[in-house]
């Protein structure tokens, strides 16, 4: 996953910050939250050279603390349906969750968890690149990197035709491997300030792993019904 990527650059004087970043950031943050609770899907692709490692659509809900869902839908190469791997759902008094198609789990949240300290919600949005990388946006008004040392990670600004931005920030990470490898991360950033597009390459082929969310444009949705498992999660037919 792209969230919480250990980072790190060879020690040099610290470059500038550009303050544009930033300000696109909260622009960002303030487009969605104006939105009060939503609904956003995003189509992630995870790959290595050119074999495709993973293809899922994610679609989540986003309200007040406490009150989140999504489902998961892997999808083969040519983006059909395969199998619904993960539903997810918080109320804001329960969390529940059902995987590969089995019965829900239900438990009971302690109260601290509405105020997002518990980890079944600080990694509710893992399963999805696109809205892990959103949520933690959301959250943090920062970019889902995790910097090794203050100043590792300078972003650069860019402004597209069409009033759309792009936010760039190379670095090396740290892989499973332990080894560190050249990395590039992208957030494309619609006119009206909602994330349209993630992407980020690390290492080079032989064995560069690459991901790709694509993030629709959200909805606002009714928050009185739509963190009932009974709406998200319809039992079949």
């Amino acid at each position: 996953m792209l969230c919480l990527i250990t980072i790190t650059q060879a020690q040099n004087a610290p470059p500038r910050r550009d303050p544009r970043v930033s300000a696109e950031l909260r622009r960002m943050v303030a487009a969605y939250k104006k939105l009060g609770a939503f609904s956003v899907s995003s189509q992630d692709v995870k790959k290595i050279d050119v074999y495709q490692l993973r293809r899922r659509n994610s679609l989540g809900r986003f309200g007040l603390p406490g009150r989140v869902a999504l489902r998961i839908e892997e999808l083969n190469s040519q983006n059909v349906k395969q199998s619904v791997s993960i539903v997810r759902l918080m109320d804001g008094k329960n969390f529940i969750e059902s995987q590969n198609g089995g019965p829900a789990q239900q438990q009971t949240l302690p109260a601290a968890s509405v105020k997002g300290s518990d980890s079944r919600l600080q990694r509710f949005f893992a399963p999805s690149l696109g809205l892990e990388s959103l949520a933690s946006i959301l959250e943090s008004g920062a970019l889902p990197l995790q910097e090794s040392e203050p100043n590792t990670v300078t972003p650069r600004f860019q402004i597209l035709p069409g009033g759309e931005s792009l936010i760039e920030a190379h670095a090396q990470t740290w892989r499973s491997s332990g080894d560190l490898a050249a990395s590039v991360f992208r957030f494309h950033i619609g006119k009206n300030g909602f994330l349209k597009r993630l992407e980020y390459s690390i290492g080079q082929a032989p064995g560069r792993l690459t991901g790709t969310a694509i993030l629709s444009t959200p909805t606002p949705i009714n928050a009185q019904t739509a963190f009932r498992w009974q709406e998200f999660a319809p039992r079949p037919k």
